[in-house]
């Protein structure tokens, strides 16, 4: 019920969320890693998604 586009899309940005989670990692850094050549592209991408920024996303998940 999605389009391939979508799929991976959203596979990216899971790949970005677990990432995300570790200490240390820059969201710029992330944002290659998970195949995004426009770090504003996959703020945007990410906040649709999620609800929230990346960069929000980092803190709220190594905040210990």
């Amino acid at each position: 019920g999605t389009t391939p586009l979508h799929y991976l899309i959203r596979k990216k940005i899971a790949f970005a969320q677990e990432h995300l989670s570790s200490p240390g990692v820059r969201v710029r850094e992330v944002a290659a890693e998970a195949g995004f050549t426009d770090e504003y592209y996959f703020n945007r991408v990410f906040k649709q998604l999620t609800g929230g920024t990346p960069g929000k996303w980092h803190r709220e998940k190594t905040r210990g």
